[in-house]
């Protein structure tokens, strides 16, 4: 942790005089307390505000159900990122689907919309070399290209996870810059969610959908203020789960949920959300007529997720816990120790 928020310093430093404009982090923690205390997130909200596009893992506890999103991830302005497997089939997203393992949403205790997108993180084949802490633990990953005229020592592992897809979003941010340097990250992030493949997936698990980064650098939209994450909330009088009104809180109509979000949500005008500050905004039932999401119960005491209660706000899993052996996903059905 304070390595990782010393990076994070250095960033705010020296990132503007390198001309550092877009932040990966494949990396998470356990959620421990709210997005507005935690100082992970506040510290990547800095970077944020500074101008540098951040782009953050949801996590690899998509086992576990609802709430298992890691911090920084829960923060509501960074761009959180779920896995998809796409069966290498290409343009066919018929066959895609939400990872197992992907971490899903809504965060715990601050009940964010998460994650914001998704990107391919099943059986990633990326660059590494022989002797890599990784390149050893994994030897049976290892893949070589010299059939291909590649040197010697090139080298590539596959694996797969939340940290494998992040790096996907980043690199799409890139090109965003690229073409366009004076793009805020609220305007990345939007463009990014309003562009994305709309699959057939609750939006806890799957966020706006995935990835489409020729459709991100063709899209024209600016958002005038901050792209956050809509918070979701159960109405105990109408018995409905509600999700913020994003064309309000994003300052234009052509934000709106409907236009980010599709599959798993029923658009019902006339429900209302109202944040702690009494600031009320149009609000949409969730799923079958709001009792339920996925099949987890709502309830004033918490929310049962796979047959975890979470009942204090502050429990999660980290991506990496020092009390339990490493896991690399090597696929979607079982965690290789």
């Amino acid at each position: 942790m304070s390595d990782v928020m010393a990076a994070l310093d250095w960033l705010l430093s020296y990132g503007p005089y390198f001309d550092i404009r877009v932040v990966n982090l494949s990396l998470g923690k356990g959620i421990s307390e709210s997005n507005a205390t935690d100082p992970l997130v506040l510290a990547v909200e800095n970077l944020w505000d500074a101008g540098m596009v951040v782009v953050v893992a949801a996590g690899n506890e998509g086992y576990e159900g609802s709430m298992t999103v890691t911090s920084p991830g829960n923060s509501r302005k960074v761009i959180t990122v779920g896995s998809l497997t796409d069966n290498a089939t290409g343009l066919d997203h018929s066959d895609d689907y939400v990872s197992s393992f992907s971490s899903q949403g809504p965060t715990i205790g601050d009940l964010v919309l998460k994650p914001d997108l998704l990107a391919p993180g099943n059986r990633v084949i990326g660059a590494a070399t022989k002797n890599s802490k990784l390149g050893q633990l994994l030897k049976s990953r290892l893949k070589s290209c010299k059939k291909n005229g590649c040197s010697d020592d090139a080298v590539y592992l596959e694996m797969s996870g939340t940290s494998m897809a992040t790096p996907i979003v980043s690199a799409a941010v890139a090109l965003m810059l690229d073409k366009d340097p004076t793009l805020s990250p609220a305007t990345v992030k939007a463009r990014l969610m309003r562009s994305a493949y709309k699959i057939d997936a609750d939006p806890t698990e799957s966020g706006a959908g995935l990835l489409n980064a020729e459709a991100a650098l063709n899209d024209s939209g600016v958002v005038a203020g901050e792209a956050l994450s809509p918070l979701m909330l159960f109405d105990t009088e109408s018995n409905t789960v509600l999700i913020e009104d994003t064309a309000i809180l994003w300052g234009d109509d052509l934000w709106g949920a409907a236009y980010l979000f599709d599959g798993g949500l029923n658009w019902a005008s006339g429900a209302a959300f109202t944040d702690d500050n009494g600031v009320t905004a149009n609000g949409y039932m969730w799923t079958d007529g709001g009792v339920s999401a996925k099949g987890y119960m709502w309830t004033g005491g918490g929310i049962s997720a796979k047959g975890y209660m979470w009942t204090d706000g502050v429990r999660a899993k980290s991506l990496l816990d020092g009390n339990e052996e490493t896991e690399f996903f090597l696929n979607d059905d079982e965690p290789v120790q």
